[in-house]
């Protein structure tokens, strides 16, 4: 078996494929069922989330968790594997 040298392989067509995409899922977030749960949360661990110093953790801790299981729409960058 002999390989093509490299500068011949570099300036060989590539073929066309499709773009592959990352989409989300139908899956919508509920800010206000999580506040909830994280108010529940702070209730069983003794912690009042009324209190000033825990009043806006509930929102904090939900959006923080909405945005890291969100993933981001991206477009896959994919390389000819002839080999």
């Amino acid at each position: 078996m002999t390989i093509a040298p490299l500068a011949d392989r570099l300036d060989a067509e590539v073929p066309e494929r499709p773009a592959l995409r990352v989409i989300r899922s139908g899956a919508r977030i509920d800010l206000d069922g999580a506040e909830q749960a994280v108010s529940d949360l702070l209730l069983a661990l003794g912690q009042d989330p009324g209190a000033e110093h825990t009043r806006e953790t509930p929102r904090r801790v939900a959006a923080a968790y909405a945005e890291l299981l969100t993933p981001r729409e991206f477009t896959f960058t994919t390389f000819a594997n002839d080999e």
